[in-house]
């Protein structure tokens, strides 16, 4: 894997810095290839000029993620991830995350892959801010590097420096700042107290900055001038020398997310005085490894600093090979690199979170849920394109012969852009969608994949060549089913189809089959087995079910509002009343079953639907005197349950061109059972022959009448065809079609 870093200049002298000097190196050492940009001193022109160099870098290396060592460098990863979707990571230590982040860096923070952070304290303070970041955050505690920072003798060259032989050394050693609040100033005013029992104290602050409240003090009470000394900064070198100078290292700082200064403390054996909350009492493991204190209570501060140099604490803050083996166990050099390793296993290409482009004809009824499932889904991203807007605004249906617009939502619940359609004759023909937008779309964004419907229109040829030359894997979601590839003709078409097939399979990194006649088909191309993924064609299972409930208290109120008569049973037929739907072999089929008829009440026979066949099923209905069959007309998604909701069996008698047929699945959502011709798609998956329906033989009229008397004089048998219908169809679902897409991902 290949990362960009940016941070500040790595090699300063401070906490951050040395976070960021420590992840860099641990970076490197987990065989990932590293590229840093660091943010040196400097005017406007130091800022321009690290600007341009990370966007140079970037352009130059191509980076599979940017790690980030501060906020304030987000909003450039922002901006590379805008450009080109290259995932990042943002460090947050603590006091930074306190204030209210302006618009640009509260976006910088939430569009961030993970946010790493030092403490509970510093996680809490985040999610503060951002809640739903909660999954995102990785801890990663400061480190301590035990062959920098060990036991030693006391230096005695600074001994001699200071002029502080025999006197026990209270140690504070970190940046001075007057607007922070680390606790320096209030040590010293607890100094008096601690000279009272120990007179030849002394307090060594140690390092860079100025702080005008330690002179305040000074001014106030002279008296401490010769138990006093600020000593300035010390270089990395040096620190460990310092610490090991002092019998007690004191530091009761606020808004602290962790302070490493503890830990490199400990690890020189010396012990601690922290603050009693914030960052600190978590770094110090709530007391065991130090003696935490009110950090504006002077006279605890001072009670501590006097129960450690006389040694009245307990004993383990004494043992100074216990206090060091006990920190390097949880902060050491080896248990950081172990965590930054993991960070780095999490975010690799193969286990990131992925970004995935769907390429759709136009918002389909059935297929907007899916889109919001799998939008929902925590291991990948979507954004879903649309060629067309048929269905969103009141479009002419030439099948229906009038303007539709479907009154359930199809573009809630995912993100989604409809492109610009250039065909003069917008429709779901191959030439009806000319969408050229996808080529920058899947250039600019970098997806990891995208998933393209079928090969019947334009635009999905132009996104799968786009796709191809730019590296972007490719999946496929198509339909056609073996069955009824067999039955093609195999001339010269045929043969050319064929071709551009196999070559376009080539191409294609992961295939979805809707089931089993479908996956046949892709067999036959020869596609192997590791690239074949089980998505099903399925429908939105749980608004079904529970508009069945909903409907089944009254079923002659649902007769009567949908104009059907009151008694016999109701067989069904939901779809376009065209030639591939064959709606005429069943008014044929239920004519048979007339004449045979034996039972009580007849049946009745609906079609839920409209299209140019349907003035002949109407002629033939008036001229063979069929008074039990009705015709609705075209009905709406959310007219249609109420007809499945008083069917007692289902219909589909479709041939060549029903690659599915999902008004199955809706039908057994009712548990209703179904027939269905031997050429309908979904007839090998989910049609279970003299289980919960019968599959019949394509045209045959009279065998499907025969499977319609079997189902209409035998109640006990139709209701557990029902009851089956149901068991089966919760199998096929969308969320199973969600994981097979997740499989196909991360092949």
């Amino acid at each position: 894997m290949k990362s960009l870093f940016i941070a500040g200049d790595i090699n300063r002298i401070g906490g951050i810095e040395k976070y960021n000097r420590d992840f860099y190196s641990a970076l490197r050492k987990t065989g990932a290839t590293i590229v840093l940009v660091e943010r040196r001193k400097g005017g406007i022109l130091a800022k321009l000029s690290f600007v341009f160099r990370v966007f140079w870098k970037y352009i130059k290396e191509r980076p599979d993620i940017i790690f980030c060592g501060h906020l304030n460098f987000s909003p450039i990863c922002l901006a590379l991830k805008l450009l080109f979707w290259t995932p990042y990571t943002i460090a947050l230590y603590g006091i930074e995350i306190i204030e209210s982040h302006g618009w640009l860096k509260r976006r910088a923070v939430l569009g961030a892959e993970r946010v790493i952070t030092i403490s509970e304290y510093a996680r809490g303070l985040i999610l503060r801010q951002y809640p739903d970041l909660n999954e995102r955050i990785f801890m990663l505690p400061s480190a301590v590097d035990g062959s920098v920072f060990f036991i030693k003798k006391k230096n005695q060259n600074l001994i001699d420096k200071y002029g502080i032989a025999g006197r026990p050394i209270i140690l504070s050693l970190a940046r001075l700042s007057t607007p922070e609040h680390k606790g320096q100033d209030r040590v010293l005013a607890s100094l008096p107290y601690v000279l009272e029992k120990i007179p030849n104290a002394v307090y060594l602050i140690v390092g860079g900055g100025t702080d005008e409240r330690l002179n305040a003090i000074l001014r106030k009470h002279p008296e401490l001038a010769n138990s006093v000394i600020i000593a300035g900064p010390a270089s990395n070198e040096e620190r460990a020398e310092y610490y090991n100078l002092g019998d007690v290292y004191v530091l009761p700082s606020k808004y602290e997310g962790f302070s490493i200064v503890f830990i490199e403390s400990l690890a020189c054996g010396v012990p601690v005085i922290a603050s009693d909350a914030f960052g600190c009492r978590e770094g110090l493991l709530e007391g065991e490894l130090g003696l935490l204190v009110p950090p504006d209570d002077l006279q605890a501060i001072a009670n501590a600093i006097i129960s450690i140099l006389t040694e009245s604490a307990h004993h383990l803050l004494f043992d100074r090979e216990h206090l060091r083996k006990r920190t390097l166990d949880i902060y050491g050099i080896d248990a950081w690199n172990q965590r930054v390793g993991q960070l780095v296993k999490d975010l690799l290409p193969e286990r990131r979170k992925r970004k995935l482009a769907i390429f759709m004809s136009h918002p389909i009824q059935y297929q907007a849920p899916l889109l919001g499932k799998l939008a929902k889904n925590q291991h990948f991203t979507t954004h879903t394109y649309f060629y067309w807007d048929f269905g969103v605004k009141e479009t002419y249906e030439a099948d229906f012969k009038r303007k539709i617009k479907w009154d359930i939502t199809v573009l809630d619940g995912y993100q989604y852009t409809f492109l610009r359609n250039y065909s003069f004759r917008p429709s779901s023909s191959f030439w009806g969608v000319v969408n050229f937008g996808v080529v920058s779309e899947i250039f600019r964004h970098r997806y990891d994949a995208i998933l393209v419907f079928g090969w019947a229109h334009f635009s999905n040829w132009l996104a799968m060549l786009s796709a191809r030359l730019n590296g972007t894997r490719i999946i496929l979601h198509g339909e056609s089913p073996m069955n009824q590839e067999m039955r093609k003709n195999r001339g010269l078409k045929s043969l050319v189809r064929n071709m551009v097939l196999k070559n376009l399979f080539k191409h294609v990194s992961a295939f979805l089959y809707i089931g089993e006649e479908n996956k046949k088909f892709y067999e036959h191309f020869q596609v192997p087995q590791n690239k074949l993924f089980f998505a099903p064609y399925a429908v939105d299972n749980e608004r079904y079910f529970n508009e069945q409930k909903s409907l089944s208290v009254d079923k002659i109120v649902l007769r009567r509002s949908a104009g059907v008569a009151e008694n016999g049973p109701v067989i069904l037929f939901v779809g376009k009343l065209t030639e591939k739907k064959r709606p005429m072999d069943l008014l044929k089929a239920y004519e048979i079953l007339l004449d045979s008829w034996m039972g009580g009440v007849k049946p009745v026979l609906v079609y839920v639907g409209d299209g140019p066949l349907r003035v002949d099923l109407e002629n033939y209905v008036a001229n063979h005197g069929l008074a039990g069959v009705s015709f609705t007309g075209f009905k709406n998604q959310l007219e249609l349950s109420s007809y499945y909701a008083i069917a007692d069996v289902f219909v589909l008698p479709s041939g060549l061109g029903e690659t599915w047929g999902l008004v199955v699945n809706e039908a057994m959502c009712f548990g209703v059972p179904v027939i269905v011709s031997d050429m309908v798609g979904c007839g090998a998956d989910i049609v279970r022959h003299g289980e919960n329906g019968f599959v019949f033989p394509l045209g045959d009229s009279l065998k499907l009448a025969q499977y319609l008397s079997v189902m209409l004089n035998d109640e006990k048998a139709r209701k557990n065809f029902g009851r089956r219908s149901r068991e089966i169809i919760e199998s096929y679902s969308q969320e199973r079609g969600v994981k097979g897409i997740q499989e196909a991902l991360y092949v």
